[in-house]
């Protein structure tokens, strides 16, 4: 029996892996990242699975992850799997239209394993005897891939766990989905609760749900005196207040932090992120009345009316939010990707 890489050189052969993905890979960097996924090192297992996104463009490893998964013994290498599972899954519904579409497309060939990763996403989440950690990221990809109703509706239940972990995951989850209707008492009443990874994972998701007071009550957090409230608040007033309040503060943030060593600076780099996400934006939807009619000839642009009332311009390519699957086709989500 072939002796195993020593990690060493192991995790050189993947980082060799992720500087060429660029180019294109290769059938043999395939293979290789498949069999480190076996290695005996769980440091080596867990950089193998979080390279595994890369080949999504090209090929699903969901099923082998799955595999995986299944027999995977270290709770940091499994959540792993769990989140690259979801990058998968989340690529696959924006590139590949998602199963349901292929299956009518007779050259279609590419299955996604949606279904399958939605039930293990659940089995999961709901297994008690499960390692936290865990239970945690299966409750997040739920909300990654909570555009499905039947992995949206999963989330529900965990905003009233009792484990921290748990409830932080369910309210991240929530973030995802952009929607509070119907729970903004339950996300509102985690707003001071005495753990900070669920005070923080409110706040932001506050920010990105935008529900009736949530605005005045991130305003309120904006100068905590404890630096993690302060730095959600940060993230969430970028996502939720108006665009031109939101950068001013980004514009006070950046005189008052001068250096990445500073505790707050990728909280910092967040915020400053959705702001230029929504300027972004803004200036392109500035552009639709302007450029509507660019392409027809002067005379037609004289019986062509102002505006069309009613009509609102629809964008041929979505904007690449920050949890979106980078357009690169990695396979990796964009802030973890091209963004950085």
């Amino acid at each position: 029996m072939e002796e195993p890489l020593d990690r060493d050189h192991a995790l050189g052969q993947l980082e060799g892996i992720l500087d060429r993905a660029a180019d294109g890979l290769t059938e043999e960097d395939v293979e290789c990242a498949i069999g480190l996924l076996e290695h005996p090192d769980a440091n080596v297992r867990l950089r193998a699975a979080d390279l595994m996104p890369v080949f999504a463009a090209e090929w699903t490893p969901a099923p082998i992850l799955l595999d995986r998964l299944a027999r995977e013994p270290d709770p940091a290498v499994k959540a792993q799997i769990v989140d690259a599972l979801a990058s998968i899954d989340a690529y696959s519904a924006s590139v590949l239209g998602g199963l349901d579409e292929q299956e009518d497309d007779e050259e279609a060939v590419t299955p996604t394993y949606h279904d399958e990763t939605v039930a293990t996403f659940r089995r999961l989440a709901a297994d008690e005897s499960e390692d936290p950690t865990v239970r945690a990221a299966a409750v997040v990809g739920l909300g990654e891939l909570s555009e499905d109703p039947e992995a949206g509706e999963a989330i529900l239940p965990y905003l009233d766990a009792e484990e921290p972990a748990i409830l932080a995951a369910a309210l991240h989850a929530v973030g995802f989905t952009r929607d509070a209707e119907g729970i903004e008492g339950k996300i509102r009443g985690r707003l001071d609760h005495p753990d900070p990874r669920v005070r923080r994972a409110a706040i932001i998701t506050t920010g990105l749900t935008q529900p009736p007071g949530g605005l005045e009550r991130i305003r309120e957090l904006l100068d905590s005196p404890d630096p993690a409230t302060r730095g959600a608040a940060w993230i969430a007033f970028a996502d939720a207040a108006p665009l031109e309040e939101a950068d001013l503060l980004i514009e006070r943030l950046g005189n008052e932090i001068q250096s990445e060593q500073d505790p707050l600076f990728e909280d910092f780099e967040t915020a400053k992120e959705a702001v230029e996400d929504r300027c972004e934006a803004a200036e392109f939807e500035g552009m639709e009345e302007d450029d509507l009619w660019d392409d027809e000839d002067d005379d037609e642009e004289e019986e062509a009316p102002a505006a069309v009332p009613g009509i609102p311009y629809r964008r041929e390519t979505p904007k690449v939010g920050r949890n979106d699957p980078c357009p690169c086709g990695s396979g990796k989500k964009y802030k973890k990707c091209c963004l950085k």
